[in-house]
């Protein structure tokens, strides 16, 4: 479970005024349903996974990461026209890819990345359970261009690996992240945009359904959102039971009905493209209206 990190923005004044013993707050949504899906700080996509083919190279679009966490709510995945899918990742604080070695053996990683300025940047990174390890980045390459780097070599066996890149500094400081790479040692010669990336194991849909929010105190809120389809769908509702939904526009003011049902919960439904990226919402964040001095958890 992850929490939908979110701030109270501007756009709160167009939350109806129903008099002086009301205020708007923001309220955070958390998950109780999560069927391939991941619902990282204010992102909501698909659960990725990759398999190799083979003993050709592991190959990971940086936006198609298995956890992807921005550093902070306002940051967004980034549309370049010159990254590989058409965006990568930067100001991210947290990433993991999870996926299958069919050839064993030793590995070196390649980042297809781009730098702001000239000079060090430097990440922290993991596999599996292995010790978190330093690995410089731009490696004094010009800035604002993309390159491939040279990272750490890892022995891998056959099976089932998480690499990791722990919070609070995955990737950052306006450093963007394009691909991520494991060729066997000795067959890590790469240009361009580099190999397609690895086949992806988990289904292409998914559904992320938040936990309850009491009504009790609350008279009418607003679920804001960005959606990029990439292809696919996304599809966001309200219900008052889990069993009849309703659409909930990005930006609508919604007022609960009378006579007033105790909860509402949201729900987020992804259908991607076979070989595109994942459909997503970003920027997710709740306000409500309630009432002062007699607020409850939500």
């Amino acid at each position: 479970m992850r929490i939908v990190n979110t701030i109270v923005a501007a756009a709160l004044s167009a939350l109806p005024v129903l008099g002086e013993e009301t205020e708007a707050i923001r309220v955070p949504l958390r998950f109780e349903t999560l069927e391939n899906a991941v619902t990282d700080g204010n992102l909501v996509r698909l659960r990725r996974e990759y398999v190799q083919e083979g003993a050709k190279p592991l190959v990971f679009e940086a936006e198609e990461a298995t956890v992807a966490e921005l550093q902070s709510s306002d940051k967004r995945i980034l549309a370049d026209v010159q990254a590989s899918g058409g965006y990568c990742l930067h100001y991210v604080k947290k990433m993991e890819y999870v996926f299958t070695v069919e050839t064993p053996g030793a590995y070196q990683v390649r980042f297809r990345a781009w730098f702001p300025l000239k000079g060090f940047y430097c990440h922290n990174e993991r596999m599996d359970d292995g010790v978190a390890t330093q690995v410089a980045d731009s490696q004094s390459g010009e800035p604002q261009v993309w390159f491939w780097t040279e990272g750490a070599v890892y022995e891998l066996a056959k099976g089932r690996h998480e690499y990791a890149f722990p919070s609070p500094s995955a990737f950052c400081a306006g450093a963007r992240l394009d691909k991520v790479a494991l060729f066997p040692v000795g067959k890590a010669e790469v240009a361009g945009q580099g190999p397609a990336a690895s086949p992806i194991t988990t289904p292409a849909v998914g559904v992320a359904i938040s936990k309850r929010i009491n009504l009790r105190r609350i008279n009418s809120w607003r679920l804001d959102y960005e959606t990029t389809t990439n292809g696919g769908s996304v599809v966001v509702e309200y219900s008052f039971d889990k069993e009849k939904w309703f659409p909930a526009p990005s930006g609508a003011t919604l007022a609960a009905p009378t006579p007033k049902p105790r909860f509402v919960y949201f729900r987020f439904s992804l259908n991607g493209k076979a070989g595109a990226s994942s459909p997503w919402t970003q920027g997710v964040e709740l306000h409500a209206l309630v009432e002062k001095n007699n607020k409850e958890q939500m």
